[in-house]
């Protein structure tokens, strides 16, 4: 297995729906899994993870660098969701995005 964090577009059947989080109406995929055991890494073969593998993919970090970071979520209110993923040496932000959902009027 690999550690990575990877986060993706707004996508629907295998389909970017948007390249934005604003209102999307598709999910968005987040993984993130590099808790900082390199497992390895300089004697593995990283190029097929190294590179994103579809238009999906917003932001890609295979450990090269941030081999050990970890994510936080704020509910910041009902409407915004902030999501960032820290460097868990530095305390950095190294990936950070709001997903926002307006309110819809009934």
């Amino acid at each position: 297995h690999q550690h990575v964090y990877e986060r993706s577009w707004p996508v629907f059947n295998r389909t970017v729906a948007a390249k934005h989080y604003h209102n999307s109406a598709a999910p968005v995929h987040i993984v993130t899994g590099a808790g900082g055991n390199t497992d390895d890494f300089m004697a593995m073969s990283m190029e097929a993870v190294l590179q994103p593998d579809g238009e999906w993919s917003a932001f890609l970090d295979a450990g090269r660098v941030h081999f050990c970071s970890y994510g936080r979520l704020l509910a910041a209110n009902s409407t915004h969701l902030q999501v960032e993923q820290v460097n868990g040496i530095t305390g950095s932000i190294m990936d950070e995005f709001w997903i926002v959902k307006d309110k819809r009027k009934i």
